[in-house]
């Protein structure tokens, strides 16, 4: 069995793993939120936007770049506004960014909006 544990760990490293778990169970919660409605997926929003905020202070290697363990959360919650704007409509989306926009954690204020294009830079 030793002969095969150089290659397990070349092959997928803890962190990937973790990665693509971490991947898979937002997945799971922002579809089962979905599933149980209106409530359920403005209080998973607001549960990815703290969380994205606690851990970004926390880094990880994956396939050789670092990356925070927020990404998860944040495209989670990006996904999870998308959700509630195109089943919901704008103005439901809209006041859960209101509400989530600008409350204080842990000293540090929020910022929750709608993703919009990028503009243009010149250079």
């Amino acid at each position: 069995m030793d002969f095969i544990r150089p290659f397990v760990y070349n092959f997928a490293t803890m962190n990937e793993i973790l990665f693509f778990t971490h991947i898979l169970l937002t997945i799971g919660s922002v579809l089962i939120a979905f599933r149980l409605g209106l409530a359920a997926l403005t209080a998973l929003v607001a549960l990815q936007g703290v969380l994205a905020n606690l851990f970004v202070v926390k880094q990880m290697t994956l396939f050789g770049l670092t990356a925070t363990c927020s990404d998860v959360f944040a495209i989670g919650g990006i996904l999870s506004l998308n959700l509630l704007q195109e089943t919901y409509g704008a103005k439901e989306a809209q006041k859960a960014i209101d509400a989530l926009n600008g409350k204080d954690l842990g000293g540090r204020a929020l910022t929750v909006n709608l993703a919009r294009p990028r503009e243009e830079r010149p250079g």
